[in-house]
């Protein structure tokens, strides 16, 4: 925007003083950074720990909801997560390989962070765990051997 700021004087020699300004308005962005996606593997029965890092990377202060979408049993550390601009923070999900996971077998679990104030500003990363399972090692038994004439 421009204009012109008027100033009346009592002053004869100078009556009025005009001033031209601008004034520039941001328009409010909202923006996220996500970490990238991630992958681990465990045995079954343990538990996985990502830590995934959310940045504001609008220019005014936000809050996001952190969903996690998981085929194996997962829990998060936050559901909700507020930025000033700029800012970053970090939400952990842990995932546990089931008991009966066979070796290979694997899960994705999908983050996805969303602004409250604006749904198109979205991110998504994936997390991929995956079942390894060792063979147990191999022993051996030596038994007396007996020999008859």
């Amino acid at each position: 925007y421009t204009g012109n700021l008027c100033v009346n004087n009592n002053d004869p020699d100078t009556p009025r003083v005009t001033v031209p300004v601008t004034l520039t308005v941001n328009a409010a962005t909202y923006d996220i950074g996500l970490s990238g996606d991630m992958a681990a593997t465990a045995v079954p029965g343990d538990m996985v720990t990502y830590t995934v890092t959310i940045t504001n990377l609008g220019n005014v202060a936000d809050t996001y909801t952190v969903t996690v979408t998981s085929g194996w049993t997962m829990t998060q550390s936050a559901t909700t997560v507020a930025l000033d601009s700029g800012a970053s923070t970090t939400v952990t999900v842990w995932v546990t390989v089931p008991a009966a996971a066979e070796d290979g077998d694997q899960d994705v679990a999908t983050v996805t962070v969303t602004s409250q104030t604006d749904a198109g500003a979205t991110a998504s990363a994936t997390l991929t765990t995956t079942a390894t399972v060792t063979e147990p090692p191999m022993s051996y038994l030596y038994l007396p051997v007996i020999v008859k004439p």
